[in-house]
Order: structure tokens, then C-alpha cells, then sequence
């Protein structure tokens, strides 16, 4: 009953103040909406990621060039991007060597810029591969056909164009298949246009949606370098996927004279790479954010320390009738703690609308998860009883007598 009734004097002592209590509430509303906001985004580009890879095939193993320690609690996405240090040699000995490979392709990068008439791209994702790569990346073709180990032999200038790419060098209605465009200053023929996935696996600001697929041997020739990218396996079943990654290590590194300057990654170790990438950035921007909240804290302790001191006679009052020093204590604590509760629930309503603006406007998933709300609350409750326990201490304090004679 007792603190039905604190509630209501902190009620009636922030209506009685409006103004003061949405200014002292201000901190604490932009803290809880910063770390609601971010932890969403992270957590829907974390949720995004995980279906991405899920998406791009089953029992997939990548052998990628240069050294990234999945073990590491700083991944850091840039060294996904290292020289070519693989190459057609490693290719074949994993050919001869390692059972259990159901499908192997293996890619060549190729430059980025590719132009139509008055139309040129150069954000698109160009590599040489082998023809399986789409049946390993479980992509269909909306239109045209697949590329054939005849292109491969005849070194053809034959691509096969991502959705994206098409809606951009191509008018709405107008047909791709055996039209010609320019890439790295050659003419190439449209053989095959793949249908766009909603959950394309994203490098940076482009995704697989964003590609352009040439044969490997026409990648070779032009680019006069047959140093290997990526190589890419699909085990023959989900219970061989770590013995054929165990294999292929083992067959790579003595091919290189035991200098690992490699990488093999399942798709179960991109997940964990990207994980601790995604929990080091929430993390720390959830620590940017806290600091509002710390501003928002000490904004709702110096506002009560003045509500103290201006019902100084208020106190006096309620303990010469009685009250205690806990009952005074209790009700300055629940007073600060009501003050920063609304805040943060103010805070997280802003969350959710700005997480879904951000979703619809700017592209980037924003997942709000219960775990996320209750935190920012309790948060929020914990900022105001800690800050607010200084003020209710000296307000608990005051003596009777002297708080009567306070004018």
C-alpha cells in the first residue's frame, strides 16, 4: 500500500514539473534508444548473415587465400580480401587426393567495371569459375542458358549476368540473352541471366545478386594470371564436410611447403568468424551508447538533489507524523526510478519506430528481440535507483525539526 502511495506523490511531483521531467528524462530516453537501435541492427545483420549463408548451398567448404584465424576474438572482415596465394596445382592434387568432393570449382577475380552503351557498373562482383558454380551456389537462371565446358575449351567471351546487373545495364523490358557488353575492354556475349535471391550473401556494399560469371580459361587468358582466388567444395554429405576440411588442409599445406598462407572454412566456421565480428561491434557500440545513459543518470540525480532540497519542508512534515527514514528513502527512490522507467519506455517505443524506418528506407535489417527490450528497461531502472539512491540518502537523513524550519 505504502508504495501505491510513493507512486502516486512521484507522479504527482513530475506533473507538477512537467517541463523539468522531460528535460531530466531526455538523457535517459536518447541512451535507451541508442542501444535498443544498435543492438537491433546488429542483431538483424547477425540473423541476415546466418540465412545468407545458409542460402548459398549445403556442405560447402572454402579454401581462401591468405591466413584468417578463426579462432580469434578480433576477426577482422578485411582479411577475407588478401592476395591470390592459391593455385591450379593446389587445385589438382585435391583432385587426386581427397575423397569424398561431390563438386569443386575454383575462381579467378576479375576488374570490376562493365559498361553498356552509356551504362557503366562498377560495384559488380566479376570472377572465372568453372560451370558448376551455380548448382553449388544453388542458383537458378531466369533466362538463357548455363555455361558449358565447350565456352571453357573455346576460351569464349560468354558471361552470365547477376539479376541486379541486368536491371541495371538492361531496360525493364528488354531482353539480355545475346546482347553484348564491355568488359576489362572486350566484348562479351550475355548467355544466361540468374534469378535474384532475396537473401544474397553480401560482400560490403554489393551482393551475389551484384555478379558476373565468365569462364575460368577467359578469365586465365585475359587477366594472364591463373593465381587462384577461391576454391570452393561441396562434400558428398553433412557427415564429411570436417574430414574433406581436415584433407584439404593437409593436402594444401604440403603443397606449399607447410607455409599456411591459406584458409579452409565451413560454412559452420564463416558463421562463427562473423559472430564474433557482430558481438565485438554490438558491444562496443552498446558501450558508446551506455554513455547517454550515464549523462541521462547523472541528469536525474543533480534534478533530484534540487527536489530534495526544495521539499526539505515536505520532509520535515511527514516525519514529524511519522514517517521513517526508510519511508522517505523509499519514496525518493521510486520517484527517481518512475522518472527513468518512463524514460526508457519512451525510449524503446522511439527504438521500434526507428528500427522499422531504418528497415524500410535504408535497406539494413533492424531485429528487436524481447532480451533486447527487457535490458533497456531494466537498464533504465537500474540508471535511475543508482543515481537517484544519493538524493533519497540525504533526503532520509534530514532531521525534523531542522527540515520544519527549512523556508
Amino acid at each position: 500500500m505504502l508504495i501505491n502511495e510513493n507512486v502516486k506523490f512521484a507522479f504527482s511531483s513530475l506533473w507538477g514539473n512537467k517541463i523539468r521531467s522531460v528535460l531530466t528524462m531526455l538523457g535517459v530516453i536518447i541512451g535507451v534508444f541508442s542501444v535498443i537501435t544498435l543492438v537491433s541492427i546488429g542483431e538483424g545483420l547477425r540473423n541476415e548473415f546466418s540465412t545468407q549463408v545458409s542460402d548459398i548451398g549445403s556442405n560447402l567448404i572454402i579454401v581462401a587465400s591468405g591466413q584468417i584465424d578463426t579462432e580469434s576474438e578480433s576477426f577482422n572482415p578485411a582479411s577475407l580480401l588478401g592476395n591470390a596465394t592459391l593455385s591450379v596445382d593446389d587445385v589438382d592434387r585435391l583432385k587426386e587426393e581427397v575423397p569424398n568432393i561431390e563438386k569443386m570449382v575454383w575462381t579467378i577475380n576479375m576488374p570490376s567495371q562493365v559498361s553498356r552503351d552509356d551504362k557503366t557498373l562498377r560495384s559488380t562482383i566479376n570472377f572465372a569459375t568453372q560451370p558448376e558454380v551455380l548448382e553449388i551456389m544453388t542458383y537458378d537462371l531466369e533466362s538463357g542458358r548455363d555455361m558449358t565446358y565447350g565456352d571453357m575449351d573455346a576460351k569464349a567471351r560468354v558471361v552470365i549476368l547477376g539479376g541486379q546487373v541486368k536491371n541495371s545495364l538492361f531496360d525493364e523490358d528488354e531482353e539480355a540473352i545475346d546482347q553484348k557488353i564491355n568488359l576489362v575492354n572486350e566484348e562479351f556475349t550475355v548467355i544466361g541471366v540468374m534469378e535474384e535471391k532475396e537473401n544474397a550473401i553480401s560482400f560490403g556494399d554489393t551482393n551475389f545478386n551484384n555478379v558476373i560469371i565468365l569462364p575460368f580459361t577467359t578469365g586465365e587468358e585475359i587477366v594472364e594470371d591463373s593465381s587462384i582466388f577461391r576454391i570452393i567444395l561441396q562434400a558428398d554429405s553433412p557427415e564429411t564436410v570436417d574430414t574433406v576440411a581436415t584433407d584439404v588442409n593437409n593436402v594444401i599445406l604440403d603443397q606449399h611447403d607447410q607455409n599456411e598462407d591459406f584458409s579452409v572454412l565451413t560454412q559452420e566456421d564463416l558463421l562463427d568468424l562473423f559472430e564474433s565480428f557482430f558481438s565485438i561491434l554490438t558491444s562496443a557500440i552498446t558501450g558508446i551508447a551506455a554513455i547517454s545513459l550515464i549523462v541521462g543518470g547523472i541528469g536525474i540525480m543533480n534534478i533530484m538533489l534540487v527536489s530534495v532540497t526544495e521539499r526539505t519542508r515536505e520532509i520535515g512534515i511527514r516525519k514529524s507524523i511519522g514517517a521513517t527514514s526508510t519511508n522517505i528513502l523509499t519514496q525518493f527512490l521510486i520517484e527517481a526510478g518512475v522518472i527513468s522507467l518512463i524514460g526508457g519506455g519512451i525510449g524503446v517505443g522511439l527504438a521500434f519506430i526507428a528500427s522499422q524506418l531504418i528497415a524500410i528506407y535504408a535497406g539494413i535489417p533492424a531485429t528487436i528481440t524481447l532480451q533486447a527490450l527487457l535490458l533497456g528497461l531494466l537498464i533504465s531502472m537500474g540508471v535511475g535507483i543508482v543515481f537517484g539512491l544519493a538524493p533519497a540518502i540525504k533526503a532520509a537523513q534530514k532531521r525534523p525539526i531542522e527540515a520544519l524550519r527549512y523556508e
